[in-house]
């Protein structure tokens, strides 16, 4: 029962950072669509640092997310506005914390590497769909399909969980949902950058 109630958990907890994420990036990117005050932007940043935290310091595999992610968003330079800096600012040091275990970390690092290069492989990729001009991979490069599809094998070399397969699925489906719900699809056309 309690599995159950942990996937649960994880799965609503990453649907709803998902959403959030895509919230304050839409009214960033399209303050005319959306308009919330600055206040409410930094009460959902707020919650989400605290969401994201808390499965940071109970769950490694949220850990390895977190923290291959980030990574992979410096590296790309895509923290692109203060609201993001100061979340990946807020969960970095919990993230990097949980990894100071050196068992934990042999543990781990084969799917932190791997989190880290698919992420990475996806915003290059994305940052250069606009350049091409054949219209099926140019539509599937704007999706970022490298992570989504390694979170699906992973499990299968035991390097995570099916439930976190799940759950990422869920941050990704509350992404774009919100996104589409807002009139700003995640997937414009060529030449511009949802994030």
């Amino acid at each position: 029962m309690s599995l159950i109630l942990f996937a649960l958990a994880l799965i609503i907890s990453y649907a709803l950072i998902g959403a959030g994420i895509k919230l304050v990036d839409q009214a960033v990117d399209d303050p005319s669509r959306i308009r919330f005050r600055k206040s409410l932007l930094w009460l959902v940043v707020a919650v989400l640092i605290i969401l994201v935290n808390i499965w940071v310091f109970f769950d490694v595999y949220t850990a390895v997310l977190a923290l291959g992610i980030i990574l992979s968003l410096i590296a790309s330079r895509k923290i692109d506005n203060t609201y993001f800096i100061v979340l990946a600012i807020a969960v970095f040091p919990l993230s990097l914390f949980r990894f100071f275990d050196i068992a934990i970390l042999i543990l781990v690092l084969p799917t932190l590497i791997a989190i880290f290069v698919a992420s990475l492989l996806d915003e290059v990729l994305h940052a250069q769909a606009s350049k091409i001009h054949i219209a099926a991979i140019h539509h599937v490069l704007l999706h970022r399909p490298i992570l989504k599809i390694s979170v699906v094998i992973l499990p299968f070399f035991g390097l995570l969980t099916f439930i976190h397969t799940i759950g990422f699925w869920c941050f990704d489906i509350a992404y774009d949902a919100l996104a589409y719900y807002f009139g700003a699809k995640s997937f414009p056309n060529a030449g511009t950058d949802p994030t």
